[in-house]
């Protein structure tokens, strides 16, 4: 089953999508830049996927995506079509406009290794949200700090 969330950007904001497709293959990650009035559409064809997003203000990467504001402000959990998504000095960020999911928890942070080690048992190296954000980061002032201040979650896409 195919689900389907689209976003529109409040502000210029270093995340994502252009008129054209990009598919992100599973466990990996993309950086892109969205400008005002732009939509992130975020497509999963199989259906039953997560994907994080993290996203920075363009003009200062200390502002960055909060799970926690957003949450408090709409007072609840689940997030949905007319939510806005807030930064961690409370600046709207997105505003949900489509969304087939109906269900997104924004409570949970990024996938690690760590958290494949600890709870998971894994043993050697697992892709995670983490490495993701690491690897593709839209600029090179972002510290692992900011990364892990990140929203991440249990986004189902």
């Amino acid at each position: 089953m195919t689900a389907d969330t689209s976003v529109n950007a409040h502000a210029a904001t270093p995340v994502t999508a252009l008129d054209t497709l990009t598919r992100i293959p599973p466990q990996r990650g993309r950086a892109f830049t969205l400008k005002k009035g732009e939509v992130l559409r975020v497509i999963d064809p199989q259906g039953e996927q997560v994907s994080d997003l993290f996203a920075f203000a363009a003009d200062d990467h200390r502002c960055a995506l909060s799970s926690g504001r957003s949450i408090d402000y709409a007072g609840r959990i689940y997030l949905t079509v007319g939510d806005i998504l807030y930064a961690n000095d409370s600046r709207p960020m997105f505003t949900i406009v489509t969304d087939t999911v109906g269900r997104h928890d924004f409570l949970l942070t990024p996938c690690s290794q760590e958290m494949f080690e600890i709870l998971y048992k894994h043993k050697g190296h697992h892709h995670s949200c983490f490495e993701n954000l690491l690897t593709s980061r839209p600029c090179d002032d972002l510290s692992d700090a900011a990364c892990l201040r990140g929203t991440g979650g249990d986004h189902r896409t």
